[in-house]
């Protein structure tokens, strides 16, 4: 090939001096492109080969090493034999320890570009818009809604009150823990009226564990109050029906509280990469979906290295636009894969857009009763 001529004649030339290096025969604009042809057409035969063999590696580790090991040596081995065989036998009026020293100069100069220069590592991976967990609203106690309080695209504050629940059952350990309490101070005055200590404390006891049911009972029907946990827009995701809905303890009530103050950016990564990027990420970039040629910065929130086996979100799956592909009725995605929350730095260019496709999907145009 003639840009391999052309390099090695360059490469004899003017690193190892030889006098009898001769150029083949080339215009200028074929030099420039047998330079820059060499040079590439390199570079993708070693990319191309590790990227075989780390694909390779990750199933079969022995044979993917084996493969990188025996495809590099083979590219390196012809020309490194060559050059030693010209230091060892130099041709007429070639120096030699010129030579070496280019050579010992050269080397060390890749050892450290490979070895001690940092290169840049990127990874690109999908992620979605996620809510923050305390922007749920959850209930603290079982029960059935017999009324909401704020409708849908109200904005509330934090504490403030959103629905109530009734439970009977609740109710009535309320009414039993009361009746009990009385009952058992009436009894504790009538023996402590005629002198029975002994029996006064034992009932002092009972006191003391009849007032911690009713602590506990006045705290689960207080519960029955469902409050913003903070301040923002209400969004329901079916106001509709809500009315005579049973919620059990800590189930959400199908509603969120929106404030586009903190935007988090759930993102799927391979799991292999999770123990990277919980050490050596330096910078975080974000592209939304609608203005990709739009970059926000952001950081790492928290990465879970636990694996999971199915997107956060079917938006991420090839069924939503994604790029994951999912199996089955249980939507198990494969390979594996760790999650990883990004806060965005600049939450209000998110938090317009993902506010309105929430409103629109969990709004329902329909004033409280």
């Amino acid at each position: 090939m003639r840009s391999t001529q052309y390099v090695s004649y360059l490469f004899r030339h003017y690193v190892l001096a030889d006098p009898n290096a001769k150029a083949p025969a080339a215009t200028g604009k074929e030099r420039t492109w047998f330079i820059g042809y060499g040079a590439l057409s390199t570079l993708y035969r070693v990319w191309l080969v590790l990227s075989i063999s780390f694909f390779v590696a990750r199933t079969y580790p022995l044979i993917g090493g084996g493969l990188a090991i025996w495809s590099i040596g083979g590219m390196v081995w012809a020309p490194v034999a060559g050059l030693f065989k010209l230091i060892a036998l130099p041709k007429k009026n070639m120096p030699r320890l010129p030579a070496l020293k280019r050579i010992g100069g050269l080397t060390l100069a890749l050892i450290l570009l490979f070895f001690a220069v940092p290169f840049p590592l990127h990874l690109v991976a999908d992620g979605v818009v996620w809510l923050p967990d305390e922007a749920n609203v959850r209930t603290q106690a079982a029960g059935e809604i017999v009324r909401v309080l704020a409708g849908p695209g109200s904005q509330v504050a934090a504490g403030q009150p959103l629905v109530v629940l009734e439970n009977q059952d609740s109710r009535s350990k309320l009414t039993r823990a009361r009746a009990e309490i009385n009952e058992l101070e009436a009894m504790r005055t009538a023996q402590a009226g005629h002198g029975r200590v002994v029996n006064a404390s034992k009932l002092d006891d009972r006191l003391s564990a009849a007032r911690q049911r009713l602590s506990e009972a006045e705290k689960d029907v207080a519960n029955l109050l469902v409050r913003s946990p903070v301040s923002g827009t209400l969004l329901f995701a079916s106001y509709d029906g809500l009315i005579g809905r049973y919620l059990p303890k800590g189930q959400s009530a199908d509603a969120v509280i929106w404030n586009g103050d903190t935007v988090i950016v759930r993102v799927l990564v391979p799991v292999e990469d999770i123990d990277r990027l919980r050490s050596r990420v330096r910078s975080v970039q974000i592209r939304p979906g609608y203005d990709v040629d739009t970059v926000l910065p952001g950081h790492v929130l928290r990465v879970v290295p636990s694996a999971v086996d199915r997107p956060p979100s079917l938006v991420l799956s090839t069924e939503g636009g994604g790029s994951i592909a999912v199996m089955g009725a249980g939507r198990d995605s494969q390979p594996k894969a760790g999650t990883l929350d990004i806060v965005a730095e600049r939450p209000a260019y998110l938090a317009t857009p993902m506010f309105q496709l929430t409103f629109n999907a969990m709004h329902r145009c329909r004033s409280p009763s």
